[in-house]
């Protein structure tokens, strides 16, 4: 037993000797030395490739002892630190520590204290040690952790002028740290990126929108408001059931978004509905996250969009593999289970795709695997987009409610006050409301103008006008309430134009009897024709009841007419179509809404006058109630045409973007050639999204045997009015590019800027030899920039390369 213990010090002894040579042999390493070393982080682009050496070299660069060069080698061997070196190494720590302190805008309190404390321990003798450098190590970590989150702000400069001229040899270390931890991007912009918890997404809405958070917006003179979860839900869901929504196909759906928000605040959709704004606006996540982590409480919105769909016929042939689980073997696919609870592939989804696949069938049994594969939607994803867009509108449109309210909040007239509750019970539905709403109001206010209102009150007949109609106000609380409140009455002692007479002689400008009756008949047409509960409900009535005829000019041939609801459900792009050959010339579009089904919106027999249909004063009242309805028929029009037309365009753009997913997800991906399609003037079929240019396989060009390909200039034109155009080679390489505009003629910088960018255009052409040009836009201005292109070839390009 001795023997072996004498032999293992023994070797033990050997081996500290042997780790002494070594360490001896080793030459001392510098500061400088150390941070060359760390001089790769400076081009580093992806940390997590190399995290291993990333945190070895941070913590080289941070906690390795450097040591410090000894003037003579005979006084660093053998040599102790005497009470004097450790006083010295402390009042050298506590000059840092103020430093780090003055950057990090905090004073350092009891400064002449701490001194006084240091300097007494520094003299003592008997200290230990090594207490002493486990505290001043302990105080160094702490001292880091305070550094590396101060504020960032201060620029080289300012920090030497803080550290003074008075710099010690630890005092340049920690700063050469400091500088090359701020060259590798370390700095204050760094943290606060790192610490915003919005999405990129959902940052553009909070700053677009003005919503911090994505709170409420911000509102003048400080108000705010709040929309309760269960409201927006609400709201959210009787948009979704709208034409062209993705839940307008669920008739249960549609019913349930007729009903009053107190009955369906615990249906299923509703808190489904909820959940998704929650997680979205206040727990800041990704519709795509949703998508794919939260679809338990979201199957009440998946069943809302399954139940009844074509999509889950059209999901076996036509949607990618990844909108319904998948056998990644085989690719085939399964219907999922659909109910209000549940939607997927458990024991209860017995109808699968792939019946009979091995590949379905877990290993060891013939049970078939439905659970294992948790599916996800495409189609979900979308719809969580389209609740996030729709959040942002319902914001935007309580934002301009709550203005308008202010608005009307310290006007003096009751009336104006009236019409502010009434306002205050409403939710606006759309940004065709909030229009109709926010040009009422200014007629509301307004307290001075040429109108016959106006007229009415300088000549002090406003008691005469009541008596002779009910106003405008007084019939939209009729509609408001759907009961005759206030009537119009027909006095019975005296003829009509015997009253208009002595109403005319009153005037403090006297009018003859049929200058009062025409006066009258005006103001009711112009406070009638500007209330916005009527013209919200015409409105809709035009875009369900309407239609729109088609006369063609320059040919023989009857004219066409289309409801205009076809438009909003079923051909949104023939629309389009339509508008692109109006302002070519060739048809004229005519928008019509039958008198009839007005007057039984307006309900006038119940709600306006009630009088014998005999009596003169029902009558003249009668004349009145026409020029409304064309009043009120003409100003509508072109507010369905602008929300026909946005409808149609966003309509075909959104169905593009999903065309575009659906091939993505279907996928591989492998090198593509451009086939070109010519336009048909006559069908009318260019898609100028897809049928121009389309990729189609480079492999096929090879079996095929097609010719060599040529080179391509291609033009494409967005929804700003900007043309990028782009040259490619034949192997599809990108070789120069332009813009082209359509300045205004009218002016010279115009005529000069259109001349210098068809020079630079015609340079481009010289040098890349294209022998195709593609046009194609995101809208029908894919015409004129065809023909603006076709006006340049031949005035300039096909003149200067003899082209016949």
């Amino acid at each position: 037993m001795h023997a072996k213990e004498s032999g293992g010090k023994k070797q033990q002894g050997v081996m500290e000797e042997t780790g002494t040579g070594i360490a001896s042999e080793l030459p001392p390493r510098t500061i400088e030395e150390v941070l060359a070393g760390a001089m790769w982080v400076a081009s580093l682009t992806d940390p997590t490739l190399c995290l291993e050496r990333l945190h070895e070299t941070f913590n080289e660069v941070i906690f390795s002892c450097v040591d410090e060069e000894a003037e003579d080698e005979e006084e660093r061997v053998g040599r102790l630190k005497t009470a004097a070196d450790r006083l010295r190494e402390q009042r050298a720590k506590e000059d840092l520590r103020r430093a780090l302190m003055e950057l990090q805008d905090n004073t350092y309190v009891d400064e002449a204290q701490g001194e006084g404390e240091d300097e007494g321990d520094g003299i003592d003798e008997d200290d230990n040690d090594e207490e002493f450098s486990d505290e001043s190590q302990l105080m160094n970590d702490e001292e880091f952790l305070l550094w590396i989150h101060r504020n960032d702000i201060q620029r080289q400069e300012d920090r030497a002028e803080v550290i003074g001229v008075d710099v010690t040899a630890a005092d340049s270390a920690v700063t050469g740290v400091e500088l090359q931890l701020h060259r590798v991007g370390l700095g204050e912009e760094d943290r606060l990126m790192a610490e915003d918890p919005l999405p990129e997404r959902l940052k553009a809405i909070e700053v677009r929108e003005r919503r911090p958070a994505l709170g409420s917006r911000i509102l003048p003179h400080g108000y705010s408001y709040k929309i309760p979860l269960e409201y927006e839900a609400f709201w959210i869901l009787r948009q979704l059931r709208g034409a062209g929504q993705p839940l307008a196909h669920n008739t249960r759906i549609c019913a349930i978004a007729t009903r009053p928000p107190a009955e369906v605040a615990d249906e299923p959709v509703v808190v489904s509905i909820a959940y998704a704004v929650q997680k979205m606006t206040q727990e800041y996540m990704e519709p795509a996250h949703l998508m794919l982590y939260h679809q338990t409480a979201l199957h009440p919105l998946l069943c809302a969009l399954l139940e009844a769909s074509p999509l889950t016929e059209a999901a076996e042939s036509t949607l990618p593999v990844s909108s319904y689980a998948y056998s990644i073997k085989t690719g085939r696919r399964q219907r999922p289970f659909i109910s209000d609870s549940y939607v997927g592939f458990n024991a209860l989804a017995d109808r699968s795709i792939g019946e009979g696949d091995p590949a379905w069938n877990r290993i060891g049994s013939n049970e078939a695997d439905f659970a294992q594969r948790k599916p996800c939607f495409l189609e979900l994803g979308r719809l969580l987009v389209r609740i996030l867009e729709l959040d942002v509108l319902c914001h935007r449109l309580e934002s301009q409610r709550q203005q308008l309210l202010l608005k009307l909040k310290d006007h003096p007239e009751s009336c104006v006050q009236e019409q502010r509750v009434a306002l205050e019970s409403l939710v606006f539905e759309s940004g065709i409301e909030a229009d109709l709403w926010q040009t009422f109001s200014g007629l509301l206010t307004v307290d001075q103008g040429r109108g016959p209102t106006q007229v009415i009150k300088g000549l002090g007949l406003e008691d005469a006008f009541e008596e002779y109609t009910i106003t405008g106000l007084q019939y939209q609380e009729n509609l408001l309430a759907n009961a005759p409140v206030h009537v119009c009455q027909s006095p019975q002692s005296m003829p009509l134009m015997d009253w208009a007479r002595q109403v005319g002689a009153t005037a403090r400008s006297p009018r003859s009897a049929e200058a009062v009756l025409f006066l009258f008949n005006q103001a009711i047409v112009e406070q009638f024709s500007k209330l916005p509960i009527l013209r919200k409900r015409l409105f809709d009535l035009f875009c369900a009841e309407g239609d729109l005829i088609v006369t063609y000019k320059l040919c023989e041939r009857r004219d066409d007419v289309y409801p205009l609801a076809t438009f909003f459900v079923e051909h949104p792009r023939h629309y389009l179509d339509l508008l692109e050959r109006e302002r070519q010339g060739t048809v004229a579009l005519y928008y019509v809404l039958s008198e009839e089904l007005v007057c039984r919106e307006m309900n006038l027999r119940q709600l306006y006058d009630r009088s014998p249909a005999a009596d003169e004063w029902f009558l003249e009242r009668e004349r009145a109630m026409e020029l409304l309805l064309v009043r009120l028929i003409d100003g509508l029009i072109p507010k369905v045409k602008a929300e026909l037309s946005q409808f149609a365009q966003q309509f075909v753009q959104t169905q593009a973007m999903e065309r575009l997913g659906l091939i993505c997800a279907q996928g591989p991906y492998e090198p593509t050639r451009l086939c070109l399609e010519v336009y048909d003037d006559d069908a009318l079929t260019w898609e100028p999204e897809w049928n121009v240019v389309e990729a189609l396989p480079l492999k096929q060009m090879h079996v095929n045997g097609c010719k060599t390909l040529r080179r391509v200039c291609a033009a494409y034109r967005g929804d700003s009015g900007i043309t990028h155009i782009s040259f490619i080679d034949e192997s599809g390489s990108f070789i120069g590019s332009t813009r082209w505009e359509n300045p205004a003629w009218s002016s010279e910088t115009g005529r000069a800027a259109d001349l210098m960018q068809q020079n630079q255009l015609e340079k481009l052409c010289a040098r890349c030899s294209p022998s195709v040009i593609v046009v194609g836009a995101s809208n029908m201005a894919s015409l004129s920039l065809m023909r603006s292109l076709l006006k340049f070839l031949r005035g300039r390009v096909y003149a200067a390369f003899h082209v016949h």
